[in-house]
């Protein structure tokens, strides 16, 4: 046989092998609506080397992590026993949103247990046990009068010699409580104990910042503000141009001018009944449960169908909404029902005109049926212009504002004139001589209502005309007010931004402008107390250890929101659930 020939059938063999490679990983692979089948039990093997998340096994993925649906659910069931426990009175997305939030935390806790070996061995348990019982546990064996004293105090030497000589004291009874106490004490609670102790021992502080804080709660500061409420300014002043307009639009339009997809449903809702008679309230809820039972049967495509069951049942129809998939505004359904994932799902995983069968909610038992599909859209530009130069309107307003502030050639009283209306002029005598009209506004303000003008009445008569003008003042001027760096202003109150320039600022120093509560500040520095040595050394050891108290405390659960800022998150909850 010639090369040429033995090359040839190579390459045909070469090619049945690749083909036959192929089709087996075809086959192990399986598919996502067979018996379980497939690589690695029912995964694809793309899946692998992927980062979506398949929402009918997990809700989402944190790091590297894929949450399951079980794990969630499981998770779910102890936020709400936690609220329940603490008589918290909430929605079912609330849970929602707490479950997810403790597994995100769990997960980055759980990551930097592994990473730093923290985990907890059987003696560290005991030893735990033994020398420091937590007091919960202490409170659980006196109410089981188990190591109780007279005074029902926790008898501590009986509990660690009982230990120490391994005397056999849990009753059978709670053999079960204490194993699951342990477990929990062993995976959870002990390991975290520990990581968050190397936390807070990362907590430090400088000379520097004591002596800024010292400086903070003694220094007593003299100082003059102007607010400025920059949204009072006359729109006139403004210009919003379509450009302007255009390119917000174009900048925020998935963000904020999508509209979800939705499902519209209607239905049938058979109310609770309340009635002041226990019993015959009973029996009519338990009538309208039958009779929802019936319904919801009746009403399905295959047997009488929705209309003609409600024809046949002399029922109309209660109401109808669009349901979203995510759990913004409870998801579409009316906040008197209460929040159920059950109608999410019947609605998403269903056709038109698809009848569900019977869901609880807080009104009573509803029947729904799949109406119509609306398909994920964007509000048009002329639908949403108004509101976009809303929008901008305060932005630019802001801005204006700014400019004048920064503007190093105008004053304060300046700036006043240019943005406040005018000062109105006060009547002597408004009323004239109308005794009827004087009467009213003597009585109206607490004055003797004699019908006489005299200088009590244009005295009120002017602050009252003082006072609606101040309240119309877009800009505002006062002088002289006086507090502790981290005290309370009248005009800014307890300000932190305001903290940090008074701490650096010299007498005359005027800040840059500072924004707050939908206002801007410009604050001149008068005056500040001085402190002197002896008493930066009288304070320094209570306030070094202060802040690092704070800190220690604080530490942990910083660093926690920051991991769970830039962690990587998956979310498909809503697709899941």
């Amino acid at each position: 046989m010639k090369m040429s020939d033995i090359r040839e059938k190579s390459k045909i063999f070469l090619w049945v092998c690749l083909i036959g490679f192929v089709l087996s990983l075809v086959g192990v692979m399986g598919t996502s609506s067979g018996g379980g089948g497939g690589f690695l039990g029912g995964a694809s093997l793309t899946s692998l080397f992927s980062n979506s998340v398949n929402p009918a096994l997990y809700v989402g993925k944190v790091g590297d992590k894929k949450i399951t649906r079980s794990f969630f659910a499981t998770e779910l069931r102890k936020q709400r026993a936690s609220s329940q426990q603490f008589q918290i009175n909430t929605t079912e997305s609330y849970y929602i949103g707490r479950a997810w939030d403790a597994i995100i935390s769990s997960t980055i806790i759980n990551n930097k247990i592994e990473q730093l070996n923290l985990k907890t061995q059987d003696q560290e348990l005991k030893q735990f046990l033994r020398n420091t019982p937590p007091i919960s546990l202490q409170n659980f064996l006196t109410q089981n009068n188990l190591f109780k004293l007279e005074d029902e105090s926790f008898d501590l030497e009986l509990y660690q010699y009982s230990i120490d000589e391994n005397i056999k004291w849990i009753p059978d009874s709670l053999i079960n409580v204490f194993t699951n106490y342990e477990s929990q004490l062993k995976s959870n609670d002990l390991p975290r104990q520990k990581l968050q102790s190397l936390y807070s021992m990362l907590a430090s502080t400088s000379d520097l910042e004591i002596k800024n804080e010292i400086n903070k709660s003694t220094q007593t500061c003299n100082i003059d503000i102007l607010s400025l409420d920059y949204k009072a300014i006359d729109d006139s002043k403004i210009n919003v141009d379509d450009s302007e307009i255009e390119k917000y639009y174009t900048e925020n339009i998935d963000e904020k001018f999508s509209i979800d997809e939705s499902i519209k449903l209607d239905y049938i809702l058979f109310e609770n009944i309340e009635n002041e008679n226990d019993s015959l309230e009973i029996v009519l809820n338990e009538e309208q449960r039958l009779e929802a039972i019936d319904f919801a049967l009746d009403a399905q495509p295959d047997i009488m169908g929705f209309n003609a069951a409600l024809e046949e049942y002399d029922l109309s129809i209660t109401g109808t909404i669009d349901v979203t998939e995510k759990f913004t505004n409870n998801s579409g359904i009316p906040l008197s029902m209460g929040y159920s994932r059950a109608i999410v799902r019947f609605a998403f995983d269903n056709d038109i005109n698809s009848v569900s069968d019977r869901i609880i909610t807080d009104d009573g038992i509803a029947i729904f049926r799949i109406i119509d599909k609306n398909e994920k859209s964007i509000k048009p530009l002329n639908e949403v212009t108004e509101q976009i130069k809303k929008e901008l309107l305060n932005e630019n307003k802001k801005i204006y504002a700014l400019n004048l502030l920064n503007d190093e050639n105008l004053e304060w009283d300046e700036i006043e004139k240019m943005l406040n209306p005018t000062s109105p002029k006060i009547e002597n005598k408004p009323f004239k001589e109308d005794i009827e009209k004087i009467k009213d506004f003597q009585s109206n303000n607490n004055l003797e209502a004699d019908g006489i003008w005299g200088p009590s009445s244009q005295s009120k008569y002017e602050e009252i005309e003082n006072q609606k003008y101040n309240k119309s003042k877009i800009v505002s001027i006062s002088e002289s007010e006086e507090s502790l760096i981290n005290g309370s202003f009248k005009t800014m109150g307890r300000n932190y931004k305001l903290m940090g320039c008074l701490s650096a600022m010299k007498e005359g120093d005027i800040t840059n402008p500072i924004d707050s509560n939908n206002k801007l500040f410009l604050v001149k520095l008068n005056s500040k107390t001085k402190l002197y040595d002896n008493e930066y050394d009288l304070k320094y050891t209570d306030t070094r250890d202060k802040i690092i108290s704070n800190i220690s405390d604080n530490i942990f659960y910083n660093w926690i929101q920051y991991m769970t800022e830039n962690i990587e998150k998956i979310d498909v909850r809503h697709k899941s659930i």
